[in-house]
């Protein structure tokens, strides 16, 4: 299901989206039972406002959200031969938190260069401007303690429970970036 909106306002142009998607997978060669695929983001949400200063000048903010990507977690461990081995239960049952960041930008069109059909801009982007660690990636791998040993990191309070290592894009960064384009 997929619904989008715009509204334009003057020298504004406002847009949103969301997007439901409900998806399964079987694939008996890898596993077993019917599964949530990687691939499954049930909600989806992407709001932008444009906002055309000049006519060459323009400043864009836009806001998504996604749901957490499923993934597969252990759900307990056993030794073997004096080491921790996580046993992993059914595919995907577990999802990343929610993802979500504000994006803005500033791009300036310019003139007509001598060659007709080219058109060229320069953008200044900001990602991620309230700074959001969102996860893209959870691992349970082993972490190297302050006297120097490894370990899969656990609760100390409740035994065979992994406390999980999550991954996240970088920060606040920006970027700028330079288009040519060739229009027919």
């Amino acid at each position: 299901l997929e619904i989008s909106a715009e509204k334009n306002v003057g020298k504004i142009c406002m847009k949103a989206n969301y997007s439901y998607t409900y998806s399964r997978k079987y694939t008996p060669e890898l596993y077993r039972y019917e599964y949530i695929p990687d691939n499954n983001i049930p909600h989806c949400v992407h709001l932008m406002t444009l906002y055309n200063i000049t006519q060459r000048l323009a400043a864009k903010i836009d806001w998504n959200f996604n749901s957490g990507i499923p993934y597969t977690k252990p759900v307990g461990f056993y030794y073997y031969d004096n080491y921790k081995i996580p046993y992993y239960g059914d595919r995907n049952i577990a999802r990343l938190p929610n993802y979500h960041k504000l994006n803005m930008a500033v791009e300036y069109q310019f003139k007509r260069p001598h060659i007709k059909n080219l058109a060229h801009k320069i953008a200044l982007s900001v990602y991620n401007i309230y700074n959001r660690h969102n996860y893209v990636l959870v691992s349970y791998n082993k972490i190297r303690t302050p006297d120097g040993k490894f370990m899969i990191p656990s609760s100390y309070t409740k035994d065979n429970h992994f406390v999980p290592t999550g991954m996240s894009l970088p920060g606040v960064f920006m970027m700028v970036s330079y288009r040519v384009q060739y229009q027919r």
